[in-house]
């Protein structure tokens, strides 16, 4: 067979994954929103499209629109029904609501349908066309490429022509000024979804006689289908088309040449996932970090009414009949995955849908073990856990490119990878007899889960709470700081030294090794290990019921465990007579989109601020005079500061330079100033002084050179910053944004946090930046709780707070009153004069640099056009000119001042 009939062969499949992926990319381009639940959606058209043609005789062209219609209208409801209500919610919140409906669609379908694959006729011509050379292809396949082709060449004209279009991206790029131009957001999301969800539709319709009517194969479909809208940035229409039609290319290509199952859907993703990592970038841009994630629980437990609870929980068991003790142990081991859901997407914030699969890393790691080389049981759970931990490494490396709906995408992928190559192999499955494991015991004693079913669960009752134990002392120390930072803004946790790479990959490893221990203990329940219930619908399935009980607690694993299949939730829907049971996934799915309205942040969380007696803060504007607070002299002698040297610095993105060979210097005790109009290339010089854009030249603090090193290296060594947006960290307190700025932290303090997590003390100067920046009354408030002036108080705090030997500034006058501004101005002479810093102003207020600093650096189009004293510079012709656009003769500016005093 030639290259070129494989590749005639893969446009079937392709052109469906084309529909699929532009499908989604119309709902995101909408509504900003990736569409997890699209293959569900396809796989209840196609299902009900053949209900309705070959057990109920419609028509076709009937069936087809009513079908169609129904997908359309389910995308509808999602819509206006749901997502509409969580509009202010966080994005991972959002996007779990997709998951929750492909939950509840694939629930429903397992019931209804069942898992068998039938065989369906295609309703488009089937016949071999000859297309010379000995090539030939079936006419369907000719169709669909020209849909798919002519569906493209639509979109495009529409989303690019016409008003509707130009509205749908006005709406995702500024939804304040689409409302100003006559545009309601809602209606444009709710368009794109309904017609997004019937391309799903006609997707399904036109998918199911290449892969079969099947409900599993069909819903997975949404994995190339994502795939594809990768590829065209979830914005690109012809990219998205190539990249459809290349999955299914390159999948045709691997099933002629790879023998092994699996590897046509692994390899073409596995390549995408290459791709995403070489496009992605260690640290998101300036301004793209995600909305307020979902709020996480204290960490805080009492030993009083915790050792109560468990031996509690250890009298009921032994009191239940041995279905129960069957459903609470499988019940704690989907708790313990649950868990480890709890610490890499609650506290960390990475969107990781591969957990369950890891989990089935450990299982089979154990099996392997325990079947071939009779290990004892407790090596063979260390092994477990060892092997899932290596994959939960390899699972997390695209984090440090990508984030958000793309390490989505990732995840999911890597997920299926898992499943089918991996846990799918034969070859691994120890044969016909499978893996049979020897009998578990532990210091003799034996935990044969056939013979002592009651010991088996207490000891996994033990290890789920030495999990929880684990999670919540991570949650409470140092490390849990530098999670919860890194979740609400990389960019900012790089500013104060915490290393994004080294945090994401904690997360992911240890959770692994959570997972892969509820993985290694599950391979001894029965006398085999199966690895076959480990799957990516797994995955999605126990993520949605975390999130119902609360991602960011400890009561998110417990409702993860409790409601999993064949779980205590099952069990209890058993004795409902029928088949109640089977719709335990479904109800998971409705409940989870019922939750997310009434409490986005799940059930723990609503029980946990009901329950705990809370101080009501209010937050007021202070009574503000022109009286100075005095300022003391810095407790380290005022030894900190360093000289900032920045020689030929310059910064291109693409084709624009947006700084040109920026040279000078900022001596300990010195303040200068940046000035220029608005695209001048101020905030660029920050960005790159820190490392957080790519430039040319040398940057050096005292005698370190910084050139070339992560912006997290360049915090460590001194060089600290505040942002123009502020940028802090909203869902934790003020104490903590300067605590999680001080604390210096490694692998070290990482797994010592796992078993103790010290309290520390804040170091000296974090004590005296905060009695300098008078907060000491708000450390106890949420830095959102606050007015704009001390919010930017608390920014400068924790920019102290690391020891710097220099300090940047960016716009900290934004939105301040005059007397704030001037009350800025005292502050930083004082830490010039008093803390002996080298600082650097970036300022708009011109007057607020005239007075406060000794040097004054001008530029316009990213160039330096003046450099030298306040009154110098802002008399300058040329600085003159580039803010008022022409030349002036005489001074225009304010009048330069001399400098505060402090």
């Amino acid at each position: 067979m030639t290259i070129l009939q494989l590749a005639l062969l893969g446009l079937g499949a392709g052109t469906a994954y084309v529909l699929l992926g532009q499908g989604i990319v119309l709902i995101y381009r909408g509504s900003g929103l990736l569409n997890f639940a699209q293959g569900a959606i396809a796989m209840l058209t196609a299902e009900v499209y053949n209900e309705m043609t070959a057990n109920l005789g419609w028509p076709t062209p009937v069936a087809l629109i009513t079908a169609i219609g129904l997908a359309g209208s389910v995308g509808l409801l999602m819509q206006v029904g749901i997502l509409r209500r969580l509009k202010q919610a966080s994005a991972l919140t959002r996007l779990i609501a997709t998951l929750g409906l492909f939950t509840l669609i694939y629930g429903l379908a397992t019931v209804w349908w069942g898992q068998e694959v039938q065989p369906v006729y295609s309703l488009l011509p089937s016949n071999l066309v000859q297309l010379g050379g000995g090539l030939s292809i079936s006419a369907d396949r000719l169709y669909l490429l020209l849909l798919a082709v002519t569906l493209t060449a639509v979109l495009w004209r529409v989303y690019q022509k016409t008003r509707f279009g130009l509205a749908t991206s006005a709406v995702a790029e500024n939804e304040l000024v689409a409302i100003s131009l006559g545009w309601s957001p809602n209606m444009v999301s709710a368009v794109n979804w309904t017609v997004g969800t019937a391309l799903a539709g006609l997707a399904g319709i036109l998918l199911a006689p290449i892969v079969g009517l099947g409900v599993s194969a069909l819903t997975l479909a949404v994995i190339p289908g994502l795939a594809a809208a990768l590829l065209g940035q979830f914005r690109s229409f012809w990219l998205t088309l190539a990249g459809g039609l290349g999955i299914g290319i390159a999948q045709s290509y691997v099933s002629r040449y790879v023998s092994t199952p699996g590897w046509s859907d692994a390899v073409p993703f596995l390549l995408i996932i290459a791709l995403v990592v070489v496009r992605g970038k260690a640290l998101p841009v300036r301004g793209e970090f995600l909305e307020r994630p979902v709020r996480v629980g204290t960490g805080r437990y009492s030993f009083k009414w915790l050792i109560p609870l468990v031996v509690g929980a250890g009298v009921v068991i032994e009191l239940l009949s041995s279905t129960w003790v069957l459903a609470v142990s499988t019940s704690l081991l989907l708790g313990v995955i649950a868990l480890s859901m709890v610490l890499v997407t609650g506290y960390a914030g990475q969107i990781s849908l591969a957990q369950v699969t890891i989990a089935g890393m450990g299982t089979l790691a154990a099996g392997l073990t325990s079947h071939y080389w009779n290990v004892p049981f407790g090596v063979c759970v260390l092994i477990g856990i060892v092997a899932a931990m290596v994959i939960g490494f390899v699972v997390g490396l695209p984090a440090l490119r990508c984030r958000g709906v793309n390490l989505a995408v990732v995840t999911i992928g890597m997920s299926l990878v898992i499943e089918e190559v991996i846990l799918g192999n034969q070859s691994l499955q120890g044969g016909l007899s499978g893996l049979t494991v020897t009998s578990p015991s532990l210091f003799g004693v034996s935990l044969d889960y056939g013979t002592h079913p009651i010991r088996y669960t207490l000891m996994v009752l033990v290890f789920f709470c030495l999990s929880g134990l684990v999670i919540v002392n991570i949650r409470r120390g140092s490390t849990g700081r530098r999670l919860l930072a890194l979740r609400t803004n990389e960019r900012a946790a790089a500013s104060v030294g915490i290393n994004v790479t080294a945090g994401k990959l904690f997360a992911f490893t240890v959770g692994a090794g959570i997972a892969g221990l509820a993985g290694a203990l599950s391979a001894f329940q029965f006398a085999q290990a199966d690895v076959t219930n480990y799957t990516t619908v797994g995955s999605i399935s126990v993520l949605v019921n975390v999130v119902v009980g609360g991602i960011g607690y400890i009561g998110g694993g417990i409702n993860g465990g409790l409601s999993g299949q064949s779980g205590v939730e099952y069990q209890a829907l058993s004795y409902l007579g029928g088949s109640w049971f089977n719709y335990l996934t479904a109800l998971g799915g409705a409940l989870v989109l019922l939750i997310l309205v009434v409490q986005p942040h799940g059930a723990a969380d609503e029980i946990f601020r009901r329950l705990r007696k809370k101080k009501v803060h209010e937050a007021t504007e202070e009574t503000r005079t022109t009286s100075r607070r005095e300022y003391k002299p810095v407790v380290d002698g005022g030894d900190l500061g360093r000289a900032l040297k920045v020689h030929d610095v310059s910064v291109h993105f693409g084709r624009v330079q947006a700084v040109k060979n920026m040279t000078f210097q900022v001596a300990p005790g010195e303040v200068v100033g940046i000035i220029g109009p608005n695209g001048a290339g101020k905030t660029s010089v920050i960005d790159a002084l820190c490392g957080f854009v790519k430039s040319s030249g040398s940057v050096s603090l005292g005698d370190v050179d910084l050139t070339g090193k992560s912006a997290t290296r360049r915090a460590t060594e001194g060089l600290s910053r505040t942002f123009q947006s502020v940028e802090l960290f909203d869902d934790m307190t003020v104490l903590d944004n300067v605590k999680v700025a001080a604390e210096r932290g490694g692998i070290g303090s990482s797994v010592a946090d796992i078993f103790y997590p010290r309290s520390k003390a804040l170091p000296r100067i974090a004590e005296a930046a905060i009695d300098d920046l008078d907060l000491r009354r708000d450390l106890g408030r949420n830095p959102d709780e606050l007015p704009a002036g001390r919010r930017r108080l608390v920014g400068i705090a924790r920019a102290l707070s690391g020891s710097p030997g220099a300090l940047l500034l960016d716009e900290p006058a934004a939105g301040l009153s005059d007397i704030e501004s001037s009350e800025l101005g005292h502050l930083i002479r004082h830490l010039a004069d008093n803390w002996d810093l080298s600082v650097v102003l970036v300022e708009h207020n011109v007057d607020l640099v005239a007075r406060v600093c000794d040097r004054v650096v001008a530029m316009d189009l990213g160039a330096v056009i003046a450099q030298g004293s306040p009154d110098d510079v802002l008399r300058s012709p040329a600085v003159v000119a580039a803010y008022l656009g022409q030349s002036i003769e005489g001074p225009v500016l304010p009048e330069p001042s001399k400098a505060i005093n402090a």
